[in-house]
């Protein structure tokens, strides 16, 4: 959620920034749109956030996206930071052992990097029929979508033509 929150507020920032038409809304109320959202998602999450920096000292720690994420396999995982209490605190090993987005990123070639994602991908389509049985309405569904964007293709265009998003980063002068 909180890059989700980090996109929501930096398309705020540019929809405040960018020349308003006549009509548009005041600048002020856009921004304030902005800090009422990003001020009730920090008090929602506060207990959380309290709880994360006293036990792990960080505010956003998630054991699987600070740590699991950067090994290769489970296997690896298991008997890295997971065995060193990545659980209930920060894990007890030297530093430059713990796993990292920039460590990954000189361990692994760009082709390793394309085929683990591939090949998660892969996994998750497999698991999302087999397991959960839930691609076909995700097929069903991207299916309806196309049609109705192909079907209503002027409509379409206009929308998105007409999106305050796609005016700020249009190529096009105005």
């Amino acid at each position: 959620m909180l890059p989700m929150m980090a996109i929501f507020l930096a398309v705020c920032a540019v929809d405040a920034l960018v020349p308003l038409p006549p009509a548009g809304k005041p600048r002020a109320t856009k921004l304030m749109a902005a800090v009422i959202v990003a001020a009730a998602f920090l008090a929602i999450l506060s207990p959380y956030l309290r709880t994360n920096k006293r036990v792990f000292g960080r505010y956003f720690y998630n054991v699987n996206t600070t740590f699991y994420m950067w090994y290769d396999d489970w296997p690896a995982a298991s008997v890295g930071t997971i065995l060193h209490g990545d659980g209930v605190g920060w894990p007890a090993m030297p530093a430059d052992q713990l796993p990292s987005a920039s460590r990954y990123w000189r361990e692994h070639s760009i082709r390793q990097i394309a085929s683990r994602v591939g090949l998660g991908f892969a996994d998750m389509v497999e698991r999302s029929y087999t397991t959960y049985w839930y691609l076909n309405y995700v097929v069903l569904y991207l299916a309806f979508g196309v049609t109705l964007a192909v079907r209503y293709r002027n409509a379409c265009a206009a929308l998105v033509r007409g999106s305050p998003p796609s005016r700020c980063f249009s190529w096009r002068t105005r």
